[in-house]
């Protein structure tokens, strides 16, 4: 009798430890869904920034692009305001 019921405690204990080990693997499958939808979205988020990386860099360089033709241009206008000048003060030197 005394090894009967030794026979059910530990049948018993082995059903608890397994049902234990059991709830431990769900618990931790869950956890890695979850780590894995974390992961997923971070990627996700990565490549959206990068996106944006990659477009804010492209607008910045067009900008950079006009402003130095814009520069370009000021400098030529700079350039014909005083050609002008000069021949304003010839012309007025010559009335004189």
């Amino acid at each position: 009798m005394a090894e009967m019921r030794e026979l059910k405690e530990t049948i018993e204990d082995m059903r608890r430890a397994l049902e234990k080990s059991r709830e431990e693997v769900a618990t931790s499958e869950r956890k890695a869904a979850a780590a894995s939808n974390d992961a997923e979205e971070a990627r996700t988020l990565h490549e959206a920034a990068e996106k944006s990386k990659r477009a804010l860099e492209h607008e910045l360089n067009e900008m950079r692009e006009s402003l130095n033709e814009t520069v370009a241009h000021n400098q030529g206008l700079s350039n014909a305001k005083r050609l002008l000048e000069t021949e304003m003060a010839s012309m007025k030197a010559e009335v004189s």
